[in-house]
């Protein structure tokens, strides 16, 4: 089984290679697929963050508004890489911390977007737990209301399992993306990617702080 979920692979590989690097779509593909998600003056968190520009391409999209992101990852080689390449984005932070245990407090985000990332966990011999584990801490660190955005090579056969297990109190809603062409015949057979959508439900925090004064 391949070790994506170690962050030994992950810190071997970024040691020789700390080239930009995109999963799957690059944000000017992904964007208009996803723009009507992304809440201007949000709060968005973007795990196993990687070598990807995505966190830069969206804090510097003025039309999307979004100033306050957060990317994880569990190598420290490449976030001691990628923080030194933020250069003055206040508010664009990069920390060492594994998906399956964030430290963030209940209701902490209006967006989270994953490139490849819950793929990747899928991969280890252990993927089914590990995966759900890093669900389980998604979900809790979402707003309800907001959005977790997890773009998959795998359609809904494969993937839907985890989404809709049942301490997931979520909708799920599912888009499709045409592949680059580079990548038809890289991951499967298939000519798309997946955008999985998953609302959480209950009330917006500001409603439900308002309600407790």
């Amino acid at each position: 089984m391949a070790s994506y979920h170690l962050p030994e692979y992950w810190d071997q590989r970024y040691q020789t290679d700390t080239e930009i690097f995109e999963w799957y779509q690059r944000y000017t593909e992904l964007k208009p697929k996803i723009q009507d998600l992304l809440p201007k003056g949000g709060r968005c968190l973007v795990v196993g963050a990687g070598s990807s520009e995505l966190s830069f391409d969206l804090y510097d999209d003025a039309e999307v508004g979004i100033k306050d992101i957060v990317s994880i990852d569990v190598s420290q080689v490449v976030v001691r890489h990628m923080q030194g390449l933020v250069g003055d984005r206040k508010g664009c932070e990069y920390t060492v911390m594994n998906v399956t245990e964030l430290t963030y407090p209940d209701d902490s985000f209006d967006v989270i977007i994953d490139k490849g990332t819950l793929d990747s966990l899928l991969c280890a011999e252990n993927g089914k737990e590990i995966s759900t584990k890093a669900l389980e801490q998604i979900f809790r660190v979402l707003k309800p209301q907001g959005y977790y955005i997890c773009i998959s090579y795998a359609n809904s056969d494969m993937r839907m399992v985890f989404f809709t297990q049942e301490m997931l109190d979520w909708d799920v809603e599912i888009r499709q993306i045409p592949k680059p062409k580079l990548m038809d015949s890289v991951t499967s057979n298939d000519e798309f990617h997946y955008i999985y959508i998953m609302k959480k439900r209950g009330e917006p925090v500001t409603e439900q702080k308002s309600k407790k004064k």
